[in-house]
Parts: structure tokens; C-alpha cells; sequence
């Protein structure tokens, strides 16, 4: 099984299109949002790791990018003018409220993560949901916790005020 990644009818989207006009709008570091609709629900976590994969593969077939784990990482893409490429959660169905499972996106390079995308999520509500004004339940407050252990940076972007007051 295959994840989709849009490649519209070219063989080699990234490298063929994409990295041309990136280089043309002048984009040195890219990040790569996995983003999982909710009605894939029962199979978020595995819907992600084909995400994740697909990621991999087209960057490994794609000479002009890095995907970077670390600060050292993009300096060197960058050096090698490459675009430097950051993996990144937009949404946490695939997680739950189990934190623990930041520890396995880490290890497979995840290096920003926002808990939801739109609507409410098990670690936070959604700028969906501004009118709850309901602070970050306590798996919210773990993963926030847990994020700053592994020196994965939390966006805030799609969070309700509430959540990102707390």
C-alpha cells in the first residue's frame, strides 16, 4: 500500500516540479505536515506511518532534499544547497492520549507537532472549538510535557486560546 502524496500525473512531482519552484520562491527549509482527515479515525496511527513513509521515499528519490533531525541537519542541507525538509504532526489522532507514542515519532524524525488541526483532539481543543474555552486536559498537559523532553517544538497555530493560555 502506497500513501498518496498528490503526485499529480508526474513520475517525480518532488524533483521535477516542486523543488523548481520552491527554489524560485526562494524556500530553503520546507516543513511536512502529516495530516490525518478524521474519518480515518480506526486507522490514524497506521494512516500516519504510511504518511511518514511516503515522506521518506520521496525525499530518498529526490537528490535536492533533506529531511533534517536536527539543527546541525539543516545547516549542512542548506550548506549543500539543499532544501531542508522538518517532518511535522498536524494532528494527533494517530497518538490518542497516549504520550508515549511521541517517543516513537521522534525516533522516526517528527520535530514539530500541533495536537489538533481544527477540531477538538484527546490532548487539546481546536481554534473549531473557541467558544468551549476549556483549558488543556491533563494528556494535554503530559504531551506538552513529554514534547519538551524530546525537544519536539509544540505549534500552537490550530489550538483554541484556552488551550494555549492554560
Amino acid at each position: 500500500h502506497n500513501a498518496e502524496l498528490g503526485d499529480q500525473g508526474v513520475e517525480r512531482y518532488w524533483g521535477e516540479r516542486w523543488v523548481p519552484e520552491a527554489r524560485a520562491g526562494g524556500v530553503d527549509v520546507q516543513v511536512l505536515p502529516v495530516y490525518i482527515a478524521p474519518e480515518v479515525a480506526e486507522a490514524s496511527l497506521r494512516s500516519t506511518l504510511l504518511q511518514l513513509e511516503a515522506l521518506e521515499g520521496e525525499a530518498a528519490r529526490t537528490p535536492e532534499v533533506a529531511i533534517c533531525r536536527t539543527g546541525a541537519e539543516i545547516d549542512a542541507a542548506l550548506t549543500e544547497g539543499k532544501i531542508a525538509l522538518l517532518l511535522a504532526l498536524e494532528g494527533t489522532q494517530g497518538i490518542g492520549a497516549d504520550v508515549e507514542l511521541f517517543s516513537v515519532m521522534h525516533r522516526l524524525g517528527v520535530r514539530l507537532v500541533s495536537f489538533t488541526h481544527w477540531s477538538r483532539a484527546l490532548l487539546a481543543e481546536g481554534s473549531a472549538d473557541e467558544e468551549t474555552a476549556t483549558p488543556l486536559p491533563a494528556s494535554g498537559v503530559r504531551a506538552v510535557a513529554e514534547l519538551e523532553r524530546l525537544g519536539i517544538l509544540l505549534d500552537v497555530s490550530h489550538l483554541a486560546s484556552a488551550s494555549v493560555d492554560h
